[in-house]
């Protein structure tokens, strides 16, 4: 028997938690078993958790994770099937559970905790960023041209020119729908209307941006879709480091640079070009030339625009979707936040002031 192990999460009321208390039972073998729940800990808005648990004089720890169907089947397919057939199996996360809401409205997911080592907190240290840039580059090219990647494409999606094309347009019908929407204020109408004005400049550009990737982009590949430093573990060992790459729940197929512009944000500006040097010495040069920096900073601020149209969409859905008497106030501060993002653009790559043919940031 696990002690409180049925209180696990119930007070912040998630659905699905017996359901998740049933798998955790059975992979502590709670039948035969005695021990503990000791804490849990919250880890991010993503609703994901840390339990601790002592479990026959043993400490045990597990995390846990909020997923809606969708993404449940994305991370799943990544680390059962696509990481694995690719031999890169010891670099996934160590998913040892799914448990489905009785309706199946939402997935919990269970991974072993493999502690704290994140590279979010280790960006200084050289070992851990160049063994974390060896794994990101062995993904890269071991899907580059893979038949998988046509089930990549289905159960993830997709993250190139097309993904720009589709982010722009969803995000434009939606927040001109905003603003015609009864149950927004001014201050959400304004909102709106600065966002607007950001989209009209890409839609200026996208003819000219979806080309630049389609041509310099490189060969299409598996790509993480969220490669934060803190979805990077850099595990220290007897015999080196050891990289884990964590939340594969928005994996598609694209370019390498979508993954690279936000990896490489992560660090700051004088490093940038370093750790770049490293990841394209990895590639197969016949198959990824390098193009030039004012190509490069192009195409990395392209992805990043696209991101944040699509962060977008989700917001005015969300007013959209809205009793009529108001807009949920988290969703208007949202889109006045992605109003910032775009003001905050700059060139991911350092350039020189001289005057070149760099396209004009829509963030300008």
């Amino acid at each position: 028997m696990i002690e409180g192990l049925e209180t696990l999460l119930v007070a912040e009321k998630h659905p699905g938690t017996a359901e998740l208390h049933a798998l955790i039972a059975g992979l502590l073998d709670a039948t035969r078993s005695t021990g503990r729940l000791v804490q849990t800990e919250r880890l991010s808005r993503a609703r994901v958790y840390r339990a601790r648990f002592h479990v026959n004089g043993r400490a045990r720890s597990l995390i846990v994770k909020r997923l809606p169907p969708y993404r449940s089947e994305r991370e799943c397919a990544a680390v059962r099937r696509w990481l694995p057939r690719a031999g890169l199996d010891a670099h996934a996360p160590p998913l040892l559970g799914v448990a489905a809401q009785r309706n199946g409205a939402l997935f919990w997911h269970v991974y072993e905790d493999l502690g704290p080592y994140p590279l979010a907190g280790a960006i200084d240290d050289p070992l851990r960023v160049v063994a974390a840039i060896d794994v990101i580059a062995k993904v890269h090219v071991g899907f580059a041209r893979h038949p998988l990647l046509a089930e990549c494409r289905l159960a993830g999606g997709e993250l190139g020119a097309a993904f720009f094309e589709a982010s722009l347009r969803d995000a434009c019908r939606n927040i001109e729908a905003v603003q015609r929407a009864v149950n927004v204020d001014a201050r959400g109408c304004k909102a709106a209307a600065g966002l607007c004005e950001r989209l009209a400049n890409m839609v200026k550009q996208q003819p000219e941006r979806m080309k630049l990737l389609r041509e310099r982009g490189g060969p299409e590949t598996l790509l993480h879709g969220d490669l934060w430093t803190k979805n990077i573990l850099a595990i220290p060992g007897s015999t080196g480091v050891h990289v884990r790459l964590i939340d594969w729940d928005h994996c598609g197929v694209g370019p390498v640079v979508y993954d690279l512009s936000t990896f490489l944000r992560r660090f700051p500006l004088s490093q940038r070009p370093s750790v770049l040097d490293q990841y394209w010495t990895r590639l197969d040069s016949k198959h990824w030339p390098r193009p030039s920096l004012v190509d490069l900073n192009a195409m990395l601020d392209t992805v990043e625009l696209a991101r944040c149209a699509n962060s977008i969409t989700w917001r005015a859905v969300a007013i959209l979707n809205a009793e009529p008497d108001a807009a949920p106030e988290w969703a208007i501060a949202d889109l006045e936040e992605i109003d910032t993002w775009f003001g905050e653009l700059s060139p991911v790559l350092p350039v020189d002031d001289a005057p070149d043919n760099r396209m004009e940031s829509t963030a300008a």
